[in-house]
């Protein structure tokens, strides 16, 4: 949800976004039991 966001607001940072925010992402939902 968060990613598709940043896609939406700023294209150009999507690439780099994504690919640390992914994992980030990723972390979060495995923290949380997701």
């Amino acid at each position: 949800m968060l990613s598709r966001a940043v896609v939406d607001a700023d294209p150009d940072l999507a690439d780099e976004t994504l690919k640390d925010g992914r994992q980030h992402l990723y972390l979060l939902c495995y923290l949380a039991g997701y």
